[in-house]
């Protein structure tokens, strides 16, 4: 199913996604970075139950529930059929391979759920930073947010609909639901700008229809096993 929304809680739209979750739940976030447990799962999950996957040595020292792994060639270092959930947020933009696929559908119980959001590679933005590369994203977060955050190499391999749709197919899931959205993070991007905040609001509400919902900027997939 393929649905398209003016939202701006992605949180909200992510807590949705994520299904019925309770004290037994086990879950796995991918490419966690700082965040092992995600703000909006549900207090009823206990945190000893969540885990994360990083390439960075120093933050699986410093998490005994995150593990290393490089999810573009590693195997996930747990064992078939052990998670409910799957999480993966703005992660998948960075990784080259459908290794994480494959390896989610392997380590999620039957109608377990992969969660992920990545940005819209045909949004004028993330299109323009897909061409010019790192440099560009480099540029844009010191020069115009004023960001000390770097930003990680993009590869845009997993950012559309027909790509999404023909992942999900080759690993294995029985189910898919996609939900195009935004404005969301794209207002901070311009928060400086109060003229490119209203025009990004406008353009949101332009692009929300079944002909145009393509080019909206954030994409939000559930895959069900």
């Amino acid at each position: 199913m393929v649905s398209y929304l003016v939202e701006n809680d992605i949180e909200k739209l992510l807590a949705q996604a994520t299904g019925r979750l309770d004290h037994r739940s086990v879950a796995l976030n991918v490419a966690c970075e700082y965040e092992r447990i995600p703000r909006w799962l549900p207090d009823a999950v206990d945190p000893s139950r969540v885990f994360g996957l990083e390439i960075n040595r120093d933050l699986v020292a410093q998490d005994p529930n995150i593990k290393y792994c490089d999810v573009d060639r590693d195997r996930f270092p747990f064992p078939d059929d052990g998670f409910d959930l799957i999480v993966s947020l703005f992660g998948v933009e960075h990784f080259q391979t459908d290794n994480v696929f494959h390896e989610a559908h392997r380590t999620l119980i039957s109608g377990g759920r992969f969660v992920f959001l990545v940005p819209n590679v045909l949004y004028p933005a993330f299109a323009i930073n897909s061409l010019m590369g790192r440099r560009f994203a480099a540029f844009f977060y010191r020069r115009v947010m004023r960001s000390p955050y770097k930003p990680h190499e993009t590869f845009y391999r997993f950012n559309r609909l027909g790509t999404i749709r023909s992942v999900a197919k080759r690993a294995g899931f029985s189910k898919t639901d996609i939900t195009f959205f935004g404005p969301a993070n794209i207002l901070l991007y311009v928060h400086r700008f109060p003229f490119l905040k209203r025009v990004v609001t406008v353009v949101e509400r332009v692009l929300t229809n079944r002909v145009l919902f393509r080019f909206k900027p954030y994409i939000l997939a559930v895959f069900e096993k």
